[in-house]
């Protein structure tokens, strides 16, 4: 009798505790929009786990310092993919979530976060030009893969593809004098379907600029260095700078102390994307720096050495 009544207690219970489960949402993937001048994100109905029919979507993206804002609420009635047009993926890599809420009004959790490609050309001091990109984060894939859309974005030139899903940068030894575009996607054997289109890769932004040679440099504009910030801040050994360059300058970073001497200069760069220098400040006195960086307009950044 007892274990009946058991029993017959966690039935009555059963109803109420699942129509209390909130629905659970998760992206398929994001990518750069066909112009690699936006974001999107892209999620699959069938994908999505609810008791009770979905009403909306709710989209997020990552914020620096305060964590996962929400940016949109989308109906999901609406095709399954959100394009994120305050977004610039030339300056930096995105993260995203997102998380369905029912006709009853409850919110389910963030899904696993998917993080954008992000596409950066180098040339270094030495005369190196490197392709680099950060790795496609939330979900897995097969190889990376590079082109050269100089000739036309509709039938761009393969001009490398990794062995596996870990290299992350490549040094372009066979460029020459000239402009090129270049971006990255990647190879996975599935895509994913929305209701507008099906998707079978993830590409990265767009980088455009004259990567070897000595003219035609492009011309420096106000804000041609932006998502400029030093972490962490204060430090006590090691400060990573980070910035976002639009154009293809040369860069100089310099840090100097508070009397104005030089204490720190790299060499002279070339970046178009988001790029960090790491700078070692253990060997110096506690006290303040400036780090200086300089494309023919300087941005300043002060540094606290603990």
């Amino acid at each position: 009798m007892k274990n009946l009544f058991l029993i017959f207690t966690l039935l009555m219970l059963l109803p109420f505790s699942l129509s209390a489960q909130p629905p659970v949402a998760q992206i398929c993937l994001v990518t750069v929009d066909t112009s690699l001048t936006h974001n999107v994100v892209v999620w699959e109905r069938a994908d999505q786990v609810s008791l009770h029919p979905i009403d909306s979507m709710y989209i997020y993206r990552r914020v620096p310092g305060t964590g996962d804002s929400l940016i949109a609420v989308v109906d999901y009635d609406s095709l399954s993919e959100y394009h994120d047009y305050d977004a610039n993926p030339n300056l930096k890599p995105y993260l995203y979530r997102i998380a369905a809420k029912d006709d009853q009004g409850s919110l389910g959790p963030q899904s696993l976060p998917h993080t954008t490609m992000h596409f950066v050309a180098v040339e270094n001091g030495s005369g190196e030009f490197w392709l680099k990109w950060t790795p496609y984060v939330g979900r897995q894939i097969d190889y990376y893969q590079c082109w050269d859309m100089t000739t036309t974005p509709q039938t761009p030139d393969l001009i490398n593809a990794t062995v596996d899903d870990q290299d992350t940068s490549w040094q372009f030894m066979s460029a020459q004098p000239g402009t090129y575009e270049m971006k990255v996607d990647v190879s996975w054997i599935a895509g994913c379907t929305s209701t507008k289109a099906n998707h079978n890769t993830t590409r990265s932004n767009k980088a455009t600029g004259i990567f070897t040679g000595t003219g035609g440099t492009a011309t420096v504009e106000e804000e041609a260095l932006q998502e400029v910030y030093a972490a962490p801040n204060p430090t006590s050994d090691v400060v990573r700078v980070t910035f976002s360059s639009s154009t293809w300058t040369p860069i100089k970073i310099k840090v100097m102390d508070v009397n104005g001497r030089i204490i720190r200069e790299y060499p002279e760069m070339k970046v178009m994307g988001q790029y960090h220098q790491d700078i070692d400040l253990s060997d110096l006195s506690s006290g303040i720096y400036n780090v200086l960086l300089d494309n023919g307009k300087v941005k300043s950044l002060r540094v606290v050495k603990n």
